[in-house]
């Protein structure tokens, strides 16, 4: 540990101070530490180089002023030796720096008195400029905060603004930290992992590795730290968390949109968690009269080892909510002793649940996290509820993401109790948008409005055609190729329809052009309204998968992935696809055997009106299709075809 020496070389010349930089050996003596932000330029701080060369240049920078008042400060507060981290650590050296993270939240804690340096706020000012100040906004500013047992507040001008403890109920509306930590410390308030993670919440770092690496010292845990991992810090930080507790309430994050790993990404996740509060496990067990019981849960390469009971999801194949071992501090008051004593369970109790979903293709045991209508968790009463109690394996991570157009705007749903999608509309067919590569981006979509709902997008049953016709535009940012998508309805079928050709084209315009003229897709799925299923496909490049998840309300899932090969697409017979034009009068839903055929050029047999695919035989040398016997059979067939399966493809036709 380095720590500046502060003196006045003249006692009795003010002008006098001396600061020089000492390395501490063993016990350190009595310090003061400083909490500051630091410059929005890095080259305006002093560094432990400047105080080790003693370069005068270094007194010009604007960080200087910062350092000698906190001397000061410190000098008349009786205190000869100051930590401030910008000049007391050496960042040239790896190990040293790790060591200063890791040991930077006992140091604060060991000071004999923190000072907070707002450099926005003036003096005097008014309540709402220290409220706003950016010094509540930085990650790591909140373990600086927790830490020291005393710590004073100044403006910019070094004058004081008060105590955390004549502001600790300012500061906690302010950084939403329970008053009793700032008054009492974290070692006499038992905190749940997911509060601690909310008052994180929000906060902001330059480096995305120190929104991990700042709360280490607040959950007690140690970590190499690896500058350049970004995103990883904060998986291996929960990591470390579980190694040393079986809090459920670290599991209590949501997302404004479906995901697939079982862990957080952010402390942001955690905006809304801090109502959690973790369940004696010997009630969880009583609860749901657990007779094997697992308490412990750990992370394997198989996903996460745990015991949560399992109810089925109604209306949702293959949908499950997993119950945590937490409760709400926003329950009515709940004797849970008496609870674990009589293992009765009153109705007005709940618990929190999370939304699971099997593998696709995995273990029968293996699930992976998703949500239902943007809700990542709910919460209900275990006797409404047949479970499973076996222990399951749980995806730790995955690559799958939702795959939005535009972020969703406004709050995250708050927990429900109901386990079907909210506020659906009987009319309407919801698709669920996942991409397997964070690498696949929504260049354009349209209609617009319909692309505003985060990864969900709607069609219309009721209305024309083109009232059901959804265009999107996707890219891979790897430079592999684009690839337009295309969701429509025919009858009481879902299709979707792909081509690479036409993605160098903008979304609006291919979305004319098919109510216009007309244009050929060389990938189409379709699924029926009635039933469960999945179907996919390989095309140019990409992996395209559209699956029913609910029945009844009529709810899709739609993946898309980058693949090595087409493998569903002979080789040479690339350019064959499917003819589609959709007219703006053309109501649905309605029969597809009561679509009638078109050329692109000419009618076949008389007047055409409402027109949504074309199939014709092939006929050698001839340029242009004729109706005969032998085709209206064929088509006949086809449509027996597609009233059992829900597709019509057939190699004796060839598709514009």
């Amino acid at each position: 540990m380095h720590l500046l020496h502060c003196y006045y070389e003249n006692p009795f010349n003010l002008n006098s101070l001396h600061i020089s930089l000492k390395a501490c050996i063993g016990q350190p003596p009595r310090y003061a530490i400083l909490s500051h932000r630091w410059a929005a330029e890095p080259e305006d701080e002093v560094t432990f180089e400047d105080m080790t060369s003693r370069h005068e240049s270094s007194k010009s920078k604007r960080g200087y002023q910062k350092i000698i008042g906190c001397c000061l400060q410190a000098l008349r507060d009786g205190y000869n030796w100051v930590w401030i981290d910008t000049c007391c650590i050496d960042k040239r050296s790896s190990a040293e720096l790790s060591e200063a993270i890791n040991s930077m939240y006992s140091w604060y804690e060991n000071s004999e008195i923190c000072y907070a340096f707002l450099e926005d706020v003036s003096y005097p000012d008014d309540t709402s400029a220290f409220m706003e100040s950016s010094w509540f906004k930085r990650g790591w500013t909140l373990q600086e905060l927790i830490a020291p047992a005393e710590i004073e507040f100044f403006s910019k001008d070094w004058r004081k603004i008060g105590s955390k403890a004549d502001l600790s109920s300012t500061l906690s509306k302010i950084t939403r930290v329970n008053e009793f930590v700032l008054a009492e410390g974290l070692h006499v308030y038992k905190a749940s992992i997911a509060e601690k993670m909310s008052w994180a919440s929000q906060r902001e770092t330059t480096r995305p590795e120190d929104k991990a690496y700042s709360l280490m010292g607040i959950f007690g845990v140690n970590m190499p730290t690896l500058y350049g991992e970004g995103s990883r810090a904060f998986t291996r930080l929960q990591y470390e968390i579980m190694r040393v507790s079986n809090d459920h309430t670290i599991f209590t994050w949501q997302r404004k949109s479906l995901t697939a790993g079982l862990l957080a990404e952010s402390p942001d996740e955690f905006s809304q968690s801090a109502i959690w509060r973790p369940l004696d496990f010997q009630a969880f067990v009583a609860i749901f009269s657990i007779s094997t019981f697992k308490p412990d849960f750990a992370p394997t390469n198989f996903g996460m080892h745990i015991q949560l009971p399992l109810a089925p999801v109604p209306e949702f194949n293959g949908y499950y909510i997993g119950f945590l071992a937490c409760t709400s501090k926003a329950d009515p008051h709940v004797n849970w002793r008496a609870v674990k004593k009589d293992l009765h369970l009153p109705p007005e109790a709940k618990l929190p649940f999370i939304f699971l979903r099997r593998v696709p293709g995995g273990f029968p045991r293996q699930f992976m996290r998703t949500s239902i209508d943007n809700c990542m968790m709910g919460s209900g009463n275990p006797t409404d509820y047949e479970c499973e109690l076996e222990p399951i394996w749980i995806s730790l991570m995955d690559d799958i993401t939702p795959l939005v157009c535009k972020p969703l705007v406004g709050q995250l749903p708050s927990p429900s109790d109901i386990l079907v999608p909210m506020g659906k509309a009987e009319d309407l067919v919801t698709i669920i948008m996942e991409r397997r590569h964070q690498n696949l981006k929504i260049v354009t979509g349209y209609p617009p409005e319909t692309f505003s709902r985060g990864n969900e997008l709607t069609l219309k049953m009721a209305g024309t055609a083109a009232q059901t016709l959804r265009v999107m535009i996707i890219q891979n940012k790897r430079g592999r190729g684009d690839v337009a998508i295309v969701f429509f309805l025919i009858g009481s079928n879902l299709c979707l329809a792909c081509s690479q050709t036409l993605a160098n084209d903008d979304a609006e315009r291919v979305y004319n052009r098919i109510l216009a003229e007309g244009t050929t897709f060389t990938g189409f799925l379709s699924i029926p309204f009635n039933s469960y299923g999945e179907s996919s496909m390989y095309r140019g490049g990409f992996f395209i998968s559209l699956e029913c998840v609910n029945v009844g309300a009529l709810m899709y899932r739609f993946t898309i992935g980058p693949a090595h090969r087409d493998t569903s697409v002979p080789a040479g017979n690339t350019a064959r696809g499917r003819a589609i034009q959709i007219l703006i009068n053309l109501p649905v839903p309605s029969d597809f055997f009561t679509y009638q055929l078109k050329h692109r050029s000419q009618n076949i047999g008389g007047e055409v009106g409402e027109v949504l695919l074309a199939f014709w035989p092939k006929v050698e040398d001839q340029t242009v299709p004729q109706k005969t016997p032998a085709a209206e059979k064929r088509l006949e067939l086809l449509h027996k075809m597609w009233e059992t399966t829900g597709d019509f493809w057939d190699d004796d036709f060839e598709d514009r």
